[in-house]
């Protein structure tokens, strides 16, 4: 029997032991919990905090955004609302003719002076200077006859763009 008691009395130490281990380790859990819910605590403040900051900032941008568009854009003017006067005089009506004389034909005071300008009558002036009263802008460019390993051919382009000789 004694031996049972040492055995039951060995066991209730180990049941205290592990008691006291277990009460210990709910008070630091306990304690880590208390501080966990501190921190959130806090973290939802700050949260809280910095909504309410982000709200002022985006009301303080959107004020700075008007200020700088309203000075940006020149002020609209309010037109006064107008009539149309009626008069008992009718408005003068200009002739059709009078009207073609000044934007038809040209006055003598309008016409061009410049020494390039093309002379009013049927005068031509040829590339040469003479005057030609033909009607018609004479050709200067005469056919050239170039001479071709014996063959001739006749270029009518002045320039000889384009053209190879006609055998």
């Amino acid at each position: 029997m004694e031996q049972q008691i040492t055995t039951l009395t060995n066991h209730v130490n180990v049941l205290q032991g592990s008691h006291q281990t277990f009460t210990e380790q709910y008070s630091s859990h306990h304690q880590q919990l208390t501080t966990i819910d501190t921190n959130i605590a806090l973290l939802t403040h700050r949260q809280d905090s910095l909504e309410n900051q982000h709200k002022s900032l985006m009301t303080q941008m959107q004020t700075l955004i008007d200020t700088l568009q309203a000075s940006q854009t020149p002020p609209t003017r309010q037109q006064p609302a107008r009539k149309a006067k009626r008069t008992s005089t009718p408005y003068e009506k200009t002739p059709l003719k009078d009207v073609k004389k000044r934007f038809i034909q040209p006055s003598a005071e309008s016409v061009m002076t410049d020494s390039d300008a093309l002379p009013l009558s049927d005068e031509y002036y040829t590339e040469s200077g003479d005057i030609s009263d033909t009607g018609t802008i004479e050709n200067t460019y005469e056919a050239s006859e170039q001479d071709t390993s014996g063959q001739s051919s006749f270029i009518l382009n002045p320039f000889n763009w384009g053209n190879k000789p006609q055998v």
